[in-house]
């Protein structure tokens, strides 16, 4: 049973949980304000414009729901507010940390009249900005795995989240729930897809953004369930985003193949004299693929959850 007394640092990450949802509900509302009442860019046509900022508002908005639901179980020490949090936090460190790390290694395009050192000052803005978050995120991860706070909340030492699911798998399952409504997000943009080095435009696109949601959201659902088939599957699955990366960097023709991407885009790209996007194409792409053997350890590693326990026997 948890005591009533709430460590001080809970009540510091439950009032940082609000705060944050009080800027993604501002972001929010400026996104939808944008579908309804802002002119087209003269770069981007006005159906790519809304439906852009009418995806990015439902994420904002989504992002603020659960950080106010979790700061109130915060306060109230409620014992699925911890595990909560917990998934944010890894959620946080993971994408604040390998953007930080993409940021201070990808050539950033010169900006136009200006000079280095304010591109220079731009990248340890965005750094900071982002680096900042992945800090708070490993943070809170340690913080409230202390043996002090989980007793706060009622919880074992060596416990697992709801339903015995190791925490790992829980935050991979929501990256793909994420991962898959923003393919939705694709299918509904004349953004065009890429695999296995092959560029698709038009419907062939839609369908293959349409392919990756179903399949991710359907994971996502089955990791929450720890159904054994979905691990393998998604074993497989962040597999294949590391062979498609390996093969677009790899196979004959990359750069006609990146002349052809950016090529595809519904609105002009620009490019800067003296930028080179190859070599910002290659780092994201190293990235990206470590960012895909992370999970796969962990779900190798946590192959336990998935094993159903044998039945009791009959007295």
């Amino acid at each position: 049973m948890a005591t009533t007394e709430r460590p001080l640092g809970v009540t510091l990450a439950a009032v940082a949980a609000i705060l944050g949802a009080a800027i993604f509900i501002l972001l929010g509302l400026v996104m939808l304000v944008n579908v309804f009442v802002s002119p087209p860019g003269p770069a981007m046509p006005p159906l790519l414009l809304k439906v852009a900022n009418g995806v990015m508002c439902v994420v904002l908005l989504g992002i603020a729901a659960w950080g106010i639901t979790t700061a109130v179980g915060l306060f109230r020490l409620r014992s699925w507010s911890r595990w909560s949090i917990l998934a944010f936090s890894a959620l946080l460190a993971f994408f604040g940390g390998f953007t930080t790390l993409m940021m201070t290694m990808i050539p950033l395009p010169p900006a136009p009249d200006a000079s280095p050192e304010i591109t220079k000052w731009i990248r340890i803005a965005v750094v900071v900005i982002y680096g900042v978050p992945a800090l708070m995120g490993v943070f809170w991860l340690y913080y409230f795995n202390t043996t002090r706070v989980r007793t706060r909340f009622g919880t074992a030492v060596g416990a697992n989240g709801p339903g015995g699911r190791p925490l790992s798998v829980s935050v991979i399952a929501w990256r793909m729930l994420i991962g898959g409504v923003l393919c939705i997000g694709g299918a509904l943009s004349p953004f065009p897809g890429m695999m296995f080095g092959l560029i698709f435009t038009g419907w062939s696109a839609r369908s293959l953004y349409l392919g990756f949601a179903a399949i991710e959201i359907w994971l996502g659902v089955g990791l929450l369930r720890l159904n054994p088939l979905s691990r393998v599957i998604a074993i497989a699955m962040f597999g294949t985003g590391i062979l498609n990366s390996v093969l677009f960097a790899l196979l004959p023709g990359q750069s006609e193949r990146l002349r052809s991407l950016l090529g595809s885009m519904p609105f002009p790209t620009p490019k800067p004299a003296g930028y080179d996007p190859f070599a910002s194409v290659t780092t994201s792409i190293v990235i990206g693929s470590l960012a895909s053997v992370i999970p796969i350890w962990f779900l190798i590693a946590r192959r336990q959850a998935f094993l159903k326990p044998p039945p009791l026997p009959q007295p």
